[in-house]
């Protein structure tokens, strides 16, 4: 079996999975509108939109709901589902350690691109060594 149809066999499952499991997820939906909802009469809408993890709220519930609406008109469209991992960065503002955690990560991941492009530099160094190498070597029956 090739690498490909082992991979659509996957996503097929999962998919199959989130759809047959939707209506545990649907009944946070109203949950998160009715937050939106009470934080924007709360705040105001200027207020509410000046803070970037209220923004964030109201794309991810704005998400929820589109995909909701999508889901009951066209069943078969289950992809839509992919967007449900965006509900769990909402943990993120709850305490502030996970928010240091979450800023820690924004900071370092300017180091970590270019510490990979390093690994990758070596990666392919060491290729091109290996093709030297090896390059007299006939490896076409060789795991037979």
């Amino acid at each position: 079996m090739s690498l490909y149809t082992q991979i659509r066999i996957y996503l097929f499952c999962l998919l199959k999975w989130l759809q047959k499991y939707n209506s545990v997820f649907l009944p946070a939906v109203p949950v998160f509108v009715i937050e939106m909802v009470l934080k924007i009469l709360g705040l105001g809408i200027n207020q509410y939109f000046g803070s970037g993890w209220n923004i964030y709220d109201f794309s991810v519930t704005l998400l929820s709901v589109c995909g909701v609406i999508i889901l009951s008109l066209v069943p078969s469209f289950v992809y839509v589902v992919i967007l449900r991992p965006l509900r769990l960065l909402r943990l993120f503002k709850l305490k502030k350690r996970y928010r240091d955690v979450f800023g820690t990560l924004v900071l370092l991941t300017p180091l970590m691109c270019s510490t990979a492009i390093v690994m990758l530099v070596l990666y392919y160094y060491f290729a091109i060594i290996g093709m030297e190498l090896f390059a007299g070597y006939d490896m076409r029956n060789c795991c037979v």
